[in-house]
């Protein structure tokens, strides 16, 4: 565009040359005119003649130089539009151009700052952190899930050993009632048993027979017989184990007060039976000794009326005796009903091995309680900890899923920031862009005018080399 406007500019120069050339061509032709005119003096005379001759010619070519230069003038000024069109177009022309440079460098830069927003690159790392975001949400919801599981646990280990603690304390009790009523029955066995003579007691132990075993210790009553084989074995029943009497008939001399028995544990059996049809009271005990001896010609009977009715045929060594204790030989009856010390002894050591065996269940039963909950209080405090671990994890995980969040969320501001920033160049570029091509249209109109005033200018550049030449 350059080079046209120059070229034109050339041009319009040349013809201004040619003009000016014409204009001295006329200047010398005058001065040759004045060097002329001495020598055409001698001629003026003539010319005056010639002059008057030519005054009516004359008028008639004022009038027509009148008419040229009327007419000259009249070109002058048509030709002085296209030029000043021409430089109306070129000023119009460079300032379209500097607007056209200057929207260029704008859109450049708004598309190089188009390029720095990078909006895909914020979108990739906000689905990575929302990837991110959603698993760490996971492994929050299930750790504390897990948590809330240990809780469940302890809670219910709790409410468990509260429970075995209860059970515990409830057989501690009745154990404390056991060992209790054991405590009292031992003292009133030592005394029925004789283990209340400290001479005695004395004796035996210096002989190394405080700890044997008494008959009774030794018996198995069925139940409701007590009263009866009490009455007939009497001493007998606090009677000492030993393994024979040689091993005690030589210390026999050595008692100097008191009462005492023994009962050898290993004599032969008594296999006498009588004629009676009565049961033998021995058949309702049973013992690891051989204490048949002790109890024979004694039948039991339930009623008083059966031993009576039976009384005629005892032999003199044979008895009866009732439930109740009453005994029947065959010419006399007894009834004890004192209460003493000594009375009820098979019975109470019967519940005295009773409540030894009860007594040793609840101490065996506290200990396996005891131990149980030991050991659920163990696993209850190994929950606590590793409540304590998780919730420090559930924390942390906590911790992590809101940092994480935080950044979605800043990233997330950042983006819309961008988006907005991208529309906003967008809006910029395409407004730019929409400047440029009307810019464009004018620019090429203007141009259009130009060239126009330029093929006016040469064409009045014709017209007044051919009017000049008139």
């Amino acid at each position: 565009m350059m080079k046209k406007q120059s070229a034109d500019l050339e041009n319009i120069d040349n013809s201004c040359k040619e003009m000016e050339q014409h204009i001295s061509s006329d200047e010398n032709q005058i001065a040759a005119l004045g060097q002329g005119l001495e020598v055409l003096l001698p001629q003026l005379e003539q010319a005056k003649i010639d002059s008057e001759k030519a005054l009516s010619e004359h008028a008639n070519v004022d009038e027509l130089m009148h008419e040229w230069q009327k007419g000259w003038d009249e070109f002058n000024q048509k030709a002085s539009v296209p030029s000043e069109t021409a430089q109306i177009q070129r000023t119009r022309i460079e300032h379209i151009e500097k607007q056209i440079v200057q929207a260029q460098i704008r859109l450049e830069r708004t598309q190089t700052q188009l390029k720095e927003v990078n909006v895909g690159q914020f979108e990739s790392q906000i689905k990575d952190l929302t990837e991110s975001e959603k698993q760490k949400s996971g492994e929050v919801e299930e750790a504390q899930q897990s948590l809330e599981n240990i809780k469940e646990q302890i809670t219910q280990l709790r409410q468990q050993n509260q429970e075995k603690a209860q059970q515990l304390n409830d057989v501690r009790g009745s154990l404390q009632t056991s060992q209790g009523r054991l405590s009292s029955l031992e003292a009133l066995q030592q005394a029925a048993l004789g283990k209340s003579d400290n001479k005695v007691m004395q004796w035996l132990e210096q002989h190394n027979l405080k700890d044997a075993p008494r008959l009774v210790q030794e018996m198995e009553v069925e139940p409701g017989w007590e009263t009866a084989v009490e009455a007939v074995m009497g001493l007998n029943l606090e009677a000492v184990g030993v393994d024979d009497f040689n091993s005690v008939s030589d210390l026999l001399e050595t008692i100097e007060n008191g009462s005492i028995a023994f009962f050898d544990k290993h004599s032969p059996a008594s296999s006498s039976t009588g004629n009676l049809s009565a049961t033998p009271l021995s058949n309702y005990v049973k013992s690891p000794w051989p204490i048949e001896s002790l109890m024979t010609g004694a039948y039991a009977v339930a009623e008083l009326s059966e031993a009576l009715s039976l009384r005629a045929k005892l032999s003199e060594h044979e008895s009866i005796i009732t439930k109740e204790g009453v005994w029947v030989g065959r010419s006399w009856l007894r009834l004890i009903k004192e209460q003493d010390a000594k009375s009820g002894v098979i019975a109470r050591e019967q519940e005295i091995k009773s409540l030894s065996l009860v007594t040793a269940q609840y101490e065996e039963g506290m200990q396996a309680l005891q131990v149980d909950l030991d050991k659920e209080r163990d696993r209850q405090h190994e929950f606590e900890q590793s409540r304590e671990l998780q919730q420090q994890e559930v924390n942390q995980l906590h911790r992590k899923h809101s940092d994480i969040a935080s950044q979605l969320n800043s990233m997330g501001s950042r983006l819309e920031q961008l988006k907005n920033r991208r529309e906003n160049l967008l809006n910029d570029q395409a407004e730019t862009e929409k400047h440029m091509e009307q810019d464009g249209v004018v620019l090429k109109e203007a141009r259009s005018i130009l060239n126009q005033s330029l093929d006016s200018i040469n064409e009045f550049a014709r017209e007044r080399e051919i009017l000049s030449e008139k």
